[in-house]
C-alpha cells in the first residue's frame, strides 16, 4: 500500500466519523425538535450520502475485479453527486429563507439545482471506473466536460449563497442589537465559502488541465478524501453554531431582522 493511499484511507476514516456523528445528531434533532425539520433532513441526507460514498470508495481500493469495480464506481459516484446536490440544496434553501422566501431567490435556487442534476446525470453516463494496474485498485476515468460543468456549478452556488449572506450580515450589523447575529452570519458563511472555494478551485484547475497531480491514482485519492472531509465538516458545523445563532436571534429584534431581509 502506497503512502498516498494510506493517507487517503485515514482521511476517509475521519470523514466517515464526522458524517456518522452528523447523521446521528441530525436524526436526533428531527425526532426531538418541533421546527426546522427541512434543514435538518437535508443535513441528515447529505451525511448519509457522504457515508455511502466513503464506504464504497474504501471498498474500491481493495477491488481487483473489473465487474465489481464498475458497480462500486457507479454507486460511489452516484452517492457523491447526491451528496453535493443535497449540500447545494441546503445552502440554497437557507438563502431562500433569509430572503424572506422571495420568488427570484427561489427561481435561482431551482435553476442551480436543475443544472447540477443535469451535469450529474451526464457524468454518470460518460465517466467510467477501471482497475489501476499500478496499485491493483479502482480508478475513475473522469469525463473532463462534465467535471468542469458540475464543479463550476458548485462554485457559482457557493458564491451566490455567500454573497447574499454577506449582504444580510452587513445589513444586520447596522443595528446595534442585531450586530451579534450579523457577525455570526458573516463569519459562518465566509469561512465555509473560503474553504470550499479553495478545494473546488483546485478541482476546477485540475479538470481544466491547469495543474497536474502526476501519474497514478494516489494523489487524486488524497484530494478526493480531503474534499469529502471538508464538506462533512462544513455541513455539520451547523450544529456547533446553532446555539450561538439562537442566542444572537434572541438579542436581535424582529424589526432588525425584517429590515435586514428587505435591504
Amino acid at each position: 500500500m502506497s503512502i498516498t493511499h494510506t493517507i487517503a484511507l485515514v482521511v476517509f476514516g475521519m470523514a466517515l466519523e464526522s458524517s456518522a456523528r452528523g447523521l446521528i445528531t441530525a436524526t436526533h434533532r428531527i425526532y426531538t425538535s418541533t421546527n426546522g425539520h427541512l434543514f435538518t433532513k437535508l443535513i441528515a441526507a447529505c451525511n448519509a450520502f457522504l457515508m455511502i460514498q466513503i464506504s464504497f470508495n474504501v471498498v474500491g481500493y481493495f477491488t481487483s475485479s473489473i465487474s465489481f469495480c464498475n458497480v462500486v464506481g457507479m454507486v460511489s459516484t452516484t452517492a457523491f453527486h447526491c451528496a453535493m446536490t443535497t449540500f447545494d440544496a441546503y445552502l440554497l434553501h437557507k438563502t431562500w429563507v433569509m430572503s424572506s422566501n422571495r420568488k427570484l431567490t427561489g427561481t435561482i435556487a431551482i435553476l442551480i439545482l436543475l443544472s447540477r442534476a443535469c451535469w450529474a446525470v451526464g457524468d454518470l453516463a460518460l465517466s467510467r471506473s477501471y482497475i489501476d494496474d499500478s496499485n491493483t485498485c479502482m480508478g475513475w476515468s473522469q469525463n473532463q466536460l462534465t467535471a468542469i460543468g458540475f464543479t463550476a456549478v458548485e462554485v457559482i452556488c457557493d458564491v451566490i449563497c455567500t454573497a447574499f449572506a454577506l449582504i444580510v450580515g452587513v445589513s444586520l450589523w447596522q443595528s446595534e442589537s442585531a450586530k451579534p447575529l450579523g457577525a455570526i452570519l458573516v463569519s459562518e458563511n465566509v469561512v465555509r465559502s473560503f474553504v470550499i472555494l479553495v478545494i473546488q478551485t483546485v478541482f476546477l484547475l485540475l479538470y481544466c488541465n491547469v495543474i497536474s497531480l502526476g501519474t497514478g491514482e494516489g494523489n487524486f485519492w488524497v484530494l478526493n478524501a480531503a474534499q469529502v472531509y471538508i464538506y462533512s465538516l462544513a455541513l455539520n458545523s451547523e450544529f456547533f453554531l446553532v446555539k450561538a445563532r439562537s442566542k444572537a436571534v434572541g438579542i436581535a429584534t424582529a424589526e432588525d431582522t425584517e429590515s435586514a431581509y428587505e435591504n
